[in-house]
């Protein structure tokens, strides 16, 4: 397999992945990004909108318009001084999440276990290794 055969596959099933998620935001009566920051928020952990912004390459405006609406519905806090902000699920908020996450932390799951049985944990290693060297390479193209 050539690498531009390699990347073609990658990206295929990368949308593969996306789309899946896209459904699944849908079935839930949430869009993608709301389905993304419960997901990373669902953790327990306090993120700030840049650390979310960051982690889920999303932009900030999208991230800002996203926790506006999360915590008109009252399912999300912002503590802290100045311009940081720390965001937490209330715990409406983790209620929500809870019901929406809890079926695709299951379908999740079974999908990863059958991978794991497949291909091994190395796999996921590969599969971070690859994400972190095109994020880099991609934005480093981004800046030139």
């Amino acid at each position: 397999m050539t690498t531009k055969e390699a990347n073609s596959s990658i990206i295929s099933n990368t949308s593969m992945i996306d789309g899946a998620y896209y459904y699944a935001a849908k079935h839930s009566g949430v869009n993608e990004n709301e389905l993304m920051m419960l997901y990373f928020l669902y953790d327990g952990n306090e993120h700030s909108q840049h650390s979310l912004s960051q982690e889920l390459m999303m932009p900030k405006t999208t991230v800002n318009t996203v926790v506006k609406a999360l915590k008109g519905r009252g399912l999300v806090t912002a503590e802290g001084k100045g311009k940081v902000k720390n965001l937490r699920l209330t715990p409406e908020g983790h209620d929500h999440a809870k019901s929406i996450l809890a079926p695709i932390h299951d379908a999740e799951d079974r999908a990863m276990r059958r991978a794991l049985d497949r291909y091994g944990e190395g796999f996921i290693e590969a599969y971070a290794y690859l994400a972190q060297e095109l994020r880099s390479e991609l934005l480093a193209l981004a800046k030139s």
